[in-house]
């Protein structure tokens, strides 16, 4: 844990601040605004939120499922995998600098510079994404959670499934483009043979997983 926290301490200071620092210069030069006079109404907020998660899941999709090719994946994003089963949020920044910045703050801040968005609207995407992420890393698949509620979305399952199995599954808010580019095959098969995460044959399965791996880190 100790490792964990010092990774994200350095991500969102170290590198974080100096890259909000030149996040701010285009986002301004793109249109960017916070004074009251410039609020946008709900409905403008609630579209560009849409929008963000449109783009964000996609460059992540991408950026992500690179980062998984044989010949970078051991060198950046097998660190993140040493939480082989995603049960805990705070492994959700825990990442490799590299990936931090390709993987995780180019995808977060996209959108709202292209859109030159106001500052509210940056706090309540900011609030969405860190949510969204806490909860695929949660370990648990929260029926009433209001990620569950957003058309063509996965859950912490479909994320936990990528962890243990470190494999397909790459997007975040949305499931359409593993399922176009067929990288959810080995999940839709596991599902078929365990059922789903909440299931009592998937929790049996996982643990059986989990105590193999254990038995041979002895």
């Amino acid at each position: 844990m100790r490792k964990t926290v010092l990774q994200v301490l350095f991500n969102q200071f170290v590198l974080g601040l100096p890259l909000g620092y030149f996040t701010y210069d285009a986002a301004v030069a793109m249109g960017y605004s916070h004074g009251v006079q410039e609020f946008p109404s709900a409905w403008k907020v609630a579209l560009q939120i849409v929008a963000f998660m449109a783009i964000e899941d996609t460059i992540f999709y991408w950026s992500h499922r690179t980062l998984h090719h044989p010949r970078i994946y051991k060198y950046v994003h097998k660190q993140h995998h040493e939480y082989q089963d995603a049960v805990i949020g705070i492994s959700a920044e825990y990442a490799h600098w590299l990936e931090f910045i390709i993987g995780n703050a180019i995808p977060f801040t996209a959108g709202p510079i292209l859109f030159g968005c106001h500052a509210i609207v940056w706090v309540v995407w900011a609030l969405v994404r860190i949510g969204e992420t806490l909860d695929s890393h949660s370990g648990y698949d929260v029926p009433w959670s209001p990620f569950r509620l957003i058309p063509f979305s996965g859950s912490s399952g479909h994320h936990d499934f990528h962890h243990s199995h470190v494999v397909g599954n790459y997007g975040t808010f949305f499931l359409w483009w593993d399922a176009l580019c067929g990288t959810d095959a080995a999940y839709r098969k596991h599902l078929g043979k365990f059922g789903h995460v909440t299931d009592a044959r998937f929790q049996q399965h996982r643990d059986q997983v989990t105590a193999k791996r254990l038995s041979k880190a002895e």
